[in-house]
């Protein structure tokens, strides 16, 4: 499974708008073959940072997100609204652990 991890700023008052951008782009990539979550969401702490967590079947498969002229059309919309400089992301190859496992003493 890929793991994406992104934490942004966005400008003073621009925050629900960003928000409204990342619902249509949720819509998109959750019908998307390979996708298994995308949950844009704003940080309850700091007014205006933003994080997106997406999950993937496959590194393919979020490339072809990424590729897509649905994707590059909000990314072009929503950079408008960043802070230059604050965007901070990270993708993960990862292995599936049950709760059970980590949990167990």
């Amino acid at each position: 499974m890929i793991v994406s991890t992104v934490k942004y700023y966005v400008t003073e008052g621009s925050r629900e708008r960003v928000l409204e951008l990342s619902a249509g782009i949720r819509a998109y990539a959750r019908n998307l073959p390979g996708n298994i979550e995308y949950c844009p969401t704003p940080s309850p702490y700091e007014p205006t940072a933003m994080y997106s967590i997406e999950k993937w079947e496959t590194l393919e498969a979020m490339r072809d997100y990424c590729d897509s002229d649905e994707c590059k059309a909000f990314q072009k919309e929503r950079n408008q609204f960043l802070v230059e400089g604050t965007m901070d992301a990270h993708v993960y190859e990862v292995s599936e652990i049950p709760l059970g496992e980590v949990m167990r003493r």
